[in-house]
């Protein structure tokens, strides 16, 4: 086993904890390709280059018009339309991966690396009902599975490559390695990334305390094809064992996440059919592990997400085209601090934020696209969603009625007593339309109501203690929240010309 120490860190880590995927690059006798170095600085993903740098993402969705708040090394939020987090819809290969913390420390892209990406689409206000809905701001699609076969009956090593990436402030390493394996009807793909940095240093050579982070990510796909018919499954895993977030108050001692997706596509008689399958499972830990932000108190959150998409697309003639599906999306989560021993104010009891919280979304959707001239194009929707939220009793670190810790004890009782179970109905339209004036240059249309139900946090985070008010906040401004059962979803009518 590989091991880095990082300077300043408080505890140490292995660089590559134990992980099934990575298994399958270090056992490999040919690593790399006779075209390939041992150090390769540049990755080709879909004719996008991409520097080993796992941050390259956020510069290709720059290039498409999202932005990025900044937060933990690895963990910035996207931006559309001057919204972030929830109010945009971050899709990888289908996947809705849900809020899994309090402060946003592990937004869905952080769950993939750059070297992971074979395509993104960035679809901001103004997005077709069939990216998706349950936004506000956008959609940002993210696509890693991308088979390749050969014409060979017998399965052969294709390419491999290991890239390395080192930044001296910050003493950033980055690195980045995978491996290729295909035939006529089997591909096979590993893709991993591995990031580690101390606290940098600003423009006065001062150091930003808590900017120190460790990262890896693995992708293993395998997918099988018979003519037109292909079924690809993708098993991933992260372990982040910490990252400091100098704009919140705590920091993620851990996070780690296994998922599988399983994606089928077929042409059938009148149309094509994609069908996905998605889980993804979270054990996030908040606290704090450095001497740069010393403190106790531990907060654990674990989540699942299960999912699945079934699209069918079809030619009503030669211009018109219709997709229709159906989509289901679960997500689970338990939010709970437990007590700190011999604390006053942080126990007898453990803290129970969120208890078996559960979301469940159920769409429908129609969409028609026309091409009708060569140059103009319409795109139009209409999208129906049903959205379920509920969740259990909760509880205060004490149940004391008095004193500083009555504020959380009585909004707990207040909260036990009340019905928790909500239901939304979500419509979306979306109407616009593409003239393309010449090969370089394109004026865009578009007109749409698009809405987003609450999440767990926003509807059931009930602590109304000024301690536990500060710990429940994602935009890293030092406001804290408190959750409302009863709030209502969000409309935006957005209207487009660019």
């Amino acid at each position: 086993m590989l091991h880095l120490a990082g300077a300043g860190k408080g505890r140490y880590h292995p660089a590559f904890r134990y992980s099934v995927l990575s298994l399958l690059l270090l056992a490999s006798g040919n690593v790399l390709s006779e075209t390939s170095s041992s150090v390769l600085e540049i990755i080709e993903v879909k004719g996008v280059n991409f520097n080993a740098s796992q941050t390259d993402y956020e510069q290709l969705l720059r290039s498409k018009g999202a932005d990025f708040s900044a937060a933990g090394g690895v963990s910035a939020l996207p931006l559309l339309n001057g919204m972030m987090g929830n109010r945009i819809k971050v899709l990888i290969d289908g996947n809705d991966i849900g809020a899994a913390c309090a402060n946003e420390m592990n937004p869905p892209l952080s769950y993939i690396s750059a070297n992971q990406i074979h395509d993104v689409a960035v679809f901001a206000g103004v997005s077709p009902v069939s990216m998706g809905g349950d936004n506000i701001a956008g959609v940002i699609s993210v696509s890693s599975i991308n088979p390749t076969f050969t014409d060979s009956d017998t399965l052969s090593h294709q390419r491999s490559y290991l890239g390395s990436h080192y930044q001296s402030n910050g003493d950033v390493l980055k690195l980045i390695a995978g491996t290729e394996l295909s035939s006529k009807n089997i591909s096979l793909k590993y893709d991993g990334a591995y990031s580690d940095a101390n606290s940098y240093r600003d423009g006065n050579d001062e150091e930003v305390p808590d900017t120190l982070y460790r990262a890896q990510n693995h992708q293993l796909v395998g997918a099988w094809k018979n003519g037109a018919e292909q079924l690809a499954v993708k098993l991933s895993h992260q372990y982040i064992p910490f990252q400091g977030f100098a704009n919140q108050y705590m920091d993620m001692t851990e996070n780690q996440s296994v998922g599988a997706t399983l994606q089928y596509q077929r042409p059938l008689a009148e149309g094509n059919l994609l069908a996905r399958l998605n889980w993804q499972s979270i054990e996030h830990e908040m606290g704090f592990f450095t001497e740069e932000k010393p403190g106790t108190m531990p907060m654990l959150t674990d989540s699942d997400d299960y999912s699945y998409q079934l699209h069918w697309q079809t030619a009503l003639s030669d211009t018109t085209s219709l997709i229709i599906g159906q989509e289901f999306y679960q997500f689970t989560l338990n939010d709970i601090w437990p007590a700190v021993p011999g604390s006053m104010m942080m126990g007898p009891n453990d803290y129970i934020n969120i208890n078996d919280g559960k979301r469940q979304r159920l769409a429908i959707f129609a969409e028609l696209n026309q091409q009708l001239s060569a140059k103009l194009t319409l795109n139009y929707g209409l999208r129906l969603e049903h959205v379920t939220t509920n969740t259990g009793e909760v509880q205060a670190y004490s149940n004391m009625m008095m004193g500083m810790m009555a504020a959380d004890a009585l909004a707990a009782q207040a909260f036990n007593q009340q019905q928790r179970k909500q239901r939304d109905t979500l419509t979306d339209i979306s109407v616009s339309a593409s003239y393309q004036l010449d090969d370089s240059q394109q004026v865009q249309f578009g007109l749409a109501q698009k809405n987003r139900a609450p999440n767990l946090y926003e509807r059931y985070s009930w602590g109304q203690g000024q301690m536990a008010i500060s710990m429940i906040g994602w935009f890293g401004d030092g406001n804290g929240y408190i959750g409302d059962i009863n709030l209502k979803p969000e409309t935006a009518r957005t209207l487009s010309i660019a």
